[in-house]
C-alpha cells in the first residue's frame, strides 16, 4: 500500500496490518494477485496519521536497538528533560539532577547566572513553533547529535563521567550511570570507546 511517505532505513521496522474482506476488493483496487492495494480516498488521511505514528515508534526502536544494558538492570534512564503536568497544563523543565546540569552549575563562577539561564530556557520553549513544524513535517525533526562526530560525543561522555566522579561514585559506578543517561542509551558504541580510552590513558 502506497501512502506517499518516504522510505528510509530507520523506518524499516514499521509494520501495519490491514485485513481487507473479499467484498471490498474493488473499493481497495486490489489486483488479481492481491499484491497491491490502494485505500479509498476517504481513508487515506487516517492511514497517513497511523503510518506516521507507527514510523515514529519504529524509529525509536531503530535508534535504541542493541543498546547496552546497565549493570543494574532496574536503573531508570536519566533524562535531561522532565515533563511536568499541573493545573491542566504541561511544561518541560531541565532535570537539575542530570550530571551535565549539575556540573554546569557546580563549576560555574556565577552559579546564579547559570540557574537564571536554565529558567529562561524553560520558560521560552517555542511550543507552538515545535507543534506547527511537527504537524507540517512529521519526519523532519533532526535526530539527536545527527551528523556529529564521535569525538564530540566522547567529549560529552567525559563531562558526564567527571560530574559523576565528583558526586563520589567509583569509576565502575560512573560508567554504569553513564549508560543510563538519555543520550548514551542510543550510542552504546561511544560508551565502549570511552571505556577503552579510560583503560589506555586513565582519563
Amino acid at each position: 500500500m502506497s501512502l506517499g511517505l518516504k522510505q528510509e532505513e530507520h523506518y524499516k521496522l514499521a509494520r501495519i496490518r490491514v485485513d481487507i474482506p473479499n467484498h471490498l476488493d474493488e473499493e481497495w483496487a486490489l489486483d488479481v494477485r492481491k499484491s497491491k492495494a490502494t485505500p479509498p480516498p476517504e481513508l487515506k488521511a487516517d492511514f497517513r496519521r497511523i503510518a506516521r505514528a507507527t514510523r515514529q515508534k519504529a524509529a525509536e526502536v531503530y535508534r535504541h536497538r542493541g543498546k547496552r544494558e546497565t549493570r543494574n538492570k532496574t536503573k531508570q534512564h536519566v533524562n535531561i528533560w522532565l515533563r511536568k503536568f499541573a493545573g491542566g497544563r504541561f511544561s518541560y523543565v531541565l532535570n537539575r539532577k542530570h550530571p551535565l546540569v549539575e556540573r554546569a552549575i557546580d563549576t560555574a563562577t556565577e552559579p546564579a547566572a547559570i540557574r537564571a539561564l536554565i529558567t529562561h530556557i524553560e520558560h521560552t520553549i517555542p511550543y507552538q513553533d515545535i507543534w506547527i513544524d511537527s504537524a507540517e513535517n512529521p519526519d523532519g525533526a533532526e535526530l539527536p547529535y545527527s551528523g556529529r562526530g564521535s569525538s564530540e560525543l566522547l567529549g560529552v561522555a567525559r563531562q558526564i563521567y567527571e560530574a559523576l566522579l565528583a558526586r563520589g561514585l567509583t569509576q565502575s559506578e560512573a560508567i554504569d550511570e553513564l549508560t543510563s543517561t538519555d543520550l548514551f542509551t542510543a550510542f552504546p558504541e561511544i560508551i565502549a570507546a570511552f571505556e577503552s580510552q579510560l583503560k589506555d590513558s586513565k582519563i
